[in-house]
């Protein structure tokens, strides 16, 4: 549920599959491993269709071009060619082409947060649906018989074309997350240069399947954490926070935050959004990097909360010692001083320059960190008197704070990677209980479930009612007992999740 800036280096090299050994001049996808690439190197992976050596500004969606039953051929350049099973040629080995191309200035992205290039019913796609193109809506009437490969390419058309002309030329494209992360970038001519295009090798086996998805799946999946070698850097002092902005986002009926496409507040969204764009560039150094701060604090506190919170300390003193023991450097304990001593806790990490910064990262981060030592403290104090007073206390934080290090597996074999649900499969246990796999065969498929552009549309308008705490919550006014109730999400969306980037 957020926006940032986003900066690539000049000099940084991306990859692309696709069925062509024809360099690509106009709209297309990029992949930041070539593993991911690979899955498209394939005849008829190819999304140019619509766009081939032309320019996006000028260029206008056909959604003729995208029919099932269409007579022309559909633009998919991440999608597997689907013979019939009839078709004997389906039985040969096919190839296609790994692209490597290089920046040739930096790139200025948008980075719409999330699995936002995941097709799914979740919410994936509400920033780019319901915010970015509120007043150019993919309308169901016009997708009637529409693939979901094709929707996606008129969604990034309409976006390169805003990129183009209401934001002036000033973002190169858009960072997203579909398995791995990847690049809509809406002039490759203008911003790439070609380094290789190589034959990829060639697939044995059925139409449609991923091959060699070990390597797949582990390449993306040590990326989850961080796109690494500081490829990509986010400007975090300024971006844009749906939950911020009353009334935009409601929690749905199975606990996701969605966007309230009717709000009114989504016209401040919007304009936000236009001045985050169109403002002078500052280098992406300049910004607090506010993630690796998060990083810091959830790395000091995240085995000690999930120990005291696990219920195996067996008596009320050792549990208070435990909880003692990473406040001890902020205590002086010849001259006690409480209000002291948290606020020594709560400015921990955070740099010294930022400790009044009034931006949504700081304060966000400084209200956390506020929760977490008041919490410890409150356990050591004499208020807590009983063992079960204690226990109930961390897991209350634990269940705040809900830091996806607490899902971490751990002790995978060299052979196997942390498996959680990754479009287009993985099952709701998965999402629960992530897990060490080597064969994705064997992990489910009913996490995403059914996408439909015509389910999508038809959503109602009216936006369910939600209880008083998450209206609160929502409405940017923090219940006076969040400190055991509400999230993160209380000042803004979660910081430490599975889908976020570590330059």
């Amino acid at each position: 549920m957020a926006f940032f800036i986003a900066t690539i280096a000049a000099g940084t090299e991306f990859y692309h599959g696709t069925g062509s050994a024809t360099r690509v001049s106009g709209m297309e996808w990029l992949a930041f491993e070539p593993e991911h690439a690979l899955v498209f190197a394939r005849p008829g992976s190819n999304r140019m269709g619509l766009h081939k050596n032309r320019d996006v500004k000028n260029t206008k969606v056909h959604i003729d071009d995208f029919r099932r039953n269409g007579q022309k051929a559909d633009p998919d350049a991440q999608q597997i060619v689907k013979r019939k099973s009839g078709d004997q040629s389906s039985k040969s080995r096919i190839h296609g082409y790994l692209h490597t191309y290089r920046t040739k200035h930096a790139l200025r992205l948008l980075y719409i947060d999330g699995a936002s290039a995941a097709k799914s019913d979740k919410g994936t796609l509400d920033l780019q649906d319901f915010v970015i193109l509120h007043y150019n809506p993919l309308h169901k009437s016009q997708l009637r018989n529409v693939t979901e490969v094709g929707e996606d390419h008129i969604r990034a058309a309409r976006m390169c074309q805003m990129a183009s002309e209401k934001w002036q030329g000033q973002i190169n494209g858009f960072l997203r997350m579909e398995a791995g992360f990847e690049v809509i970038l809406c002039d490759f001519e203008k911003d790439l240069d070609p380094v290789r295009i190589s034959q990829a090798k060639g697939i044995d086996g059925p139409p449609g399947m991923i091959a060699d998805s070990p390597a797949y799946f582990k390449a993306i999946a040590a990326r989850h954490h961080g796109i690494g070698g500081e490829r990509v850097k986010l400007s975090y002092d300024n971006y844009i926070s749906l939950f911020t902005y009353p009334g935009v986002t409601y929690i749905d009926d199975t606990g996701r935050p969605r966007v309230n496409k009717t709000s009114t507040s989504i016209d401040d969204v919007l304009e936000a959004l236009d001045d985050m764009i169109l403002q002078e560039h500052y280098p992406a150094t300049t910004s607090v990097n506010w993630q690796a701060v998060v990083d810091m604090i959830v790395t000091k506190y995240s085995d000690r909360i999930e120990h005291l919170a696990s219920g195996s300390t067996p008596t009320l003193k050792e549990f208070k010692t435990e909880a003692e023991r990473p406040l001890r450097p902020f205590i002086d304990y010849s001259n006690r001083n409480r209000d002291e001593e948290n606020m020594l806790c709560k400015e921990h990490l955070i740099p010294w320059n930022s400790r009044h910064s009034n931006t949504t990262a700081a304060r966000a981060i400084l209200e956390v960190n506020s929760v977490i030592c008041k919490t410890l403290f409150s356990i050591t104090h004499a208020e807590t008197r009983t063992l079960a007073d204690g226990l109930s206390a961390a897991q209350a934080l634990q269940k705040y704070l809900a830091w996806t290090e607490w899902k971490k597996c751990k002790g995978c074999n060299s052979n196997e990677f942390c498996f959680v649900p990754t479009w287009p499969i993985g099952s709701a246990e998965d999402f629960e209980h992530p897990r060490c796999v080597s064969d994705v065969r064997k992990v489910g498929r009913d996490y995403w479930g059914g996408y439909s552009s015509k389910q999508r549309r038809l959503d109602p308008d009216v936006v369910p009612d939600v209880p008083r705490r998450v209206r609160e919550m929502l409405n940017g006014s923090c219940p006076a007992d969040a400190v055991f109730g509400l999230r993160l999400e209380c000042l803004v969306s979660r910081i430490s999740s599975p889908q976020h980037i570590i330059s």
